[in-house]
């Protein structure tokens, strides 16, 4: 099971994806629970949807929904390609990623 945490450049949660499952990119799961995560390309060509992992990255498959055609720094990936590894989901441990908004503008 994994817990995803989406913060703010503070630190303050914005919202939290219980059970996240590894079928639907992060961004596809945040638009689920009503959540505006901006986005341009939805291709992983550009870097609007992108976030920083502050913890988990060993659970993130940065190329569920696509492939990425732009490089990111290592702590960082594009949520509109990304999404959780099924080894991650399935496990009976309890897992959690914690991603930070990058405020481009």
């Amino acid at each position: 099971m994994v817990t995803v945490i989406l913060q703010d450049d503070s630190g303050s949660e914005i919202i939290t994806l219980e059970n996240a499952n590894a079928d639907k990119t992060i961004i596809e799961q945040l638009e689920e629970q009503a959540f505006d995560m901006p986005y341009s390309c939805r291709a992983g060509a550009c870097m609007t949807c992108a976030a920083i992992v502050k913890e988990g990255m060993d659970y993130i498959d940065e190329t569920l929904g696509g492939e990425k055609f732009i490089d990111t720094d290592d702590d960082q990936i594009l949520t509109c390609v990304a999404g959780l590894t099924p080894e991650s989901v399935e496990a009976e441990v309890e897992y959690k990623v914690v991603l930070e908004m990058i405020d481009f503008y």
